[in-house]
């Protein structure tokens, strides 16, 4: 069964600029898509405004069913004879989904069904027939995937290592807070999710100064 709202497919900056363009969501990644690869260029540290498996699209959303039920049948695309990608098909919209050897699943390319006529998805791939290099994550892609992970888990710890001060500062003896000359208890601490910007620091991973 597929895990739900589980979300795992990276489309790749070619795909996503190229392929599905203005089509992308939410409209914030669509704005910073046109500008993103002159934005890595200038700044290692670079980061779109949210992670690329939450990038919206009806392919993309077909994609993460296939990628995460391994009942869901997954039909190879004959044509790129160099690595197994699976076809994704929803309404007249195709693309080609493929995992790499690291367990990512990416979304290499997308089209129309047009039933073999000029600009059909399966022909147009044809010319990616024996290397699909030129539609496979580039170095780019792949260096955005490290530094989104890099800055989420800065995120993860910095929000531990909030929650575990404000919990040593409730649980200490007297804390509380003073309304109207009374001082309450307080019974507990929610958190809100926290923004997303780019990180301050260049990732050590990525050996950036």
């Amino acid at each position: 069964m597929p895990e739900q709202d589980k979300r795992v497919v990276r489309a790749t900056l070619r795909c996503l600029r190229q392929d599905l363009a203005q089509e992308v969501g939410p409209d914030e990644l669509k704005v910073a898509l046109r500008t993103v690869v002159d934005d890595m260029a200038a700044d290692p540290t670079y980061l779109l405004p949210c992670p690329l498996v939450d990038a919206e699209h009806a392919v993309i959303e077909k994609a993460n069913l296939l990628a995460t039920d391994e009942a869901a049948h997954r039909e190879r695309i004959e044509a790129l004879t160099d690595r197994y990608a699976i076809k994704v098909k929803t309404g007249e919209r195709r693309a080609a989904l493929w995992q790499d050897e690291d367990g990512t699943w990416w979304l290499l390319a997308a089209g129309r069904r047009k039933n073999d006529t000029a600009g059909d998805f399966y022909r147009e791939i044809e010319r990616f027939s024996a290397d699909a290099t030129p539609i496979a994550p580039t170095d780019d892609d792949y260096r955005l995937q490290r530094l989104e992970t890099a800055y989420e888990e800065e995120c993860e710890s910095e929000r531990a290592a909030h929650a575990e001060i404000v919990g040593a500062v409730l649980s200490a003896p007297g804390t509380g807070l003073v309304l109207d000359g009374r001082r309450v208890r307080c019974g507990g601490v929610r958190e809100d999710r926290a923004g997303r910007g780019r990180p301050r620091r260049a990732r050590d991973e990525l050996g950036v100064r």
